[in-house]
């Protein structure tokens, strides 16, 4: 009789309620966190948005969420899920806490990272993509720009420490305990996959679906760094190159016997008019020379 009640109780829309809320809560903290960011990113480089109407930017912003919510489900999916276990071992105070501190470690890397890629957005006009892979490895460079940016750092940890309990209180308004539900987790786990894939459609939410109406400076509005780096490290792959002679290189290229051993590589072609001025041709190629 006690597991059939428990088992009706898990039904009850009230309880599943009580439960989801306290999730979509730090679903929606997230999501206000980047759209703050997108709207700095439209304020700081306005210029790069001049041209699009009101109802543009609007679009930008909502088709933007899609691209939010499916990240910020991807890293806080399971933590999410385990707090709303329908077990009793789920509502005790070290638990709560424990699943809290990890989503708002996460709340600061994020905001770490969103920051940087408003940084970098002002250089290449657009987000960070697979450069966050070299960045990881190259940790000779992230420390040299962590002792050069230690006050910003110390700042950054001190705000964390005092928003630390402001985030905890803010969570403990919407937990309810001993309201366990079963299909609360099962709905919510479902959800999640959801929002993660973009949706409903065939292929999951990937990059090219921000520029479906043909504007890429709606497409830069609508992404978001923390997307589109994940996109991209996952689709690419560090290859660590080992460092050889020359020779080697000259003997792949069949340079085995070059006119000029200074410069292996060096080719010499016969002038078929030795009288006439011979002229270079020279080939640019600049990426992301402008939004367009």
């Amino acid at each position: 009789m006690i597991f059939v009640h428990k088992f009706f109780a898990s039904l009850n829309p009230i309880n599943i309620a009580i439960k989801l809320v306290s999730s979509f809560s730090v679903l929606l903290l997230f999501l206000i966190i980047f759209q703050v960011f997108r709207s700095l990113t439209l304020v700081l480089y306005y210029d790069l948005f001049q041209e699009l109407s009101f109802q543009e930017i609007v679009q930008s912003f909502v088709l933007g969420i899609r691209f939010d919510l499916s990240v910020i489900s991807v890293f806080l999916g399971v933590p999410l899920l385990l707090l709303i276990l329908p077990f009793r071992f789920s509502d005790q105070y070290f638990y709560q806490v424990l699943f809290h501190t990890i989503i708002y470690l996460a709340l600061l890397g994020f905001i770490i990272f969103l920051a940087a890629d408003l940084l970098y957005f002002s250089y290449v006009k657009r987000h960070i993509t697979n450069e966050i892979i070299f960045l990881l490895n190259d940790t000779d460079y992230l420390i040299s720009e962590a002792k050069a940016n230690g006050t910003s750092l110390a700042g950054l940890l001190l705000l964390a420490l005092l928003g630390y309990p402001l985030y905890l209180r803010f969570t403990s308004k919407y937990h309810r305990p001993q309201r366990h539900s079963m299909l609360a987790v099962v709905l919510l786990f479902l959800l999640l996959v959801t929002i993660a894939r973009g949706g409903f459609q065939m292929k999951p939410l990937s990059v090219v679906d921000a520029y479906q109406h043909g504007n890429s400076a709606m497409g830069n509005l609508a992404l978001n760094g923390l997307f589109t780096a994940s996109q991209y490290s996952i689709t690419n792959e560090w290859v660590q190159r080992k460092e050889q002679r020359s020779e080697n290189y000259a003997s792949v290229l069949g340079f085995n016997n070059p006119a000029n051993p200074e410069f292996p590589f060096e080719i010499k072609r016969e002038k078929k008019f030795p009288r006439k001025k011979a002229k270079n041709l020279v080939i640019l190629m600049v990426e992301s020379l402008t939004t367009k």
